[in-house]
């Protein structure tokens, strides 16, 4: 199950990669993909333990962590940094 979870995640984080441009930006799928593998036992674990009506704390416990995953792997504040580090290059230099 490891390796098939952790083959996934490499495709997606693959995918994502093909996207961009710096590669300061792109996410090694090595060890991005070993952090979707502890990602899915952490929820594992959880929804195990979870005792709510409906599983409700699971939802939100994978809701909030899948949200945060795509919020690191989306690189925001570095393209920002990297995006305001070329207007300044280019406002001295040009």
């Amino acid at each position: 199950m490891r390796t098939r979870v952790k083959d996934f995640a490499v495709t997606l984080i693959d995918a994502a990669n093909a996207e961009k441009t710096l590669k300061i930006t792109k996410q090694s799928p090595k060890i991005f993909s070993e952090g979707a593998w502890v990602q899915f036992l952490f929820l594992l674990r959880f929804w195990m333990n979870d005792g709510s009506p409906g599983f409700e704390k699971t939802d939100m416990a994978i809701e909030k962590s899948v949200t945060t995953i795509f919020d690191v792997f989306d690189n925001t504040p570095i393209n920002n940094l990297v995006d305001f580090g070329k207007f300044l290059y280019k406002e001295n230099f040009a």
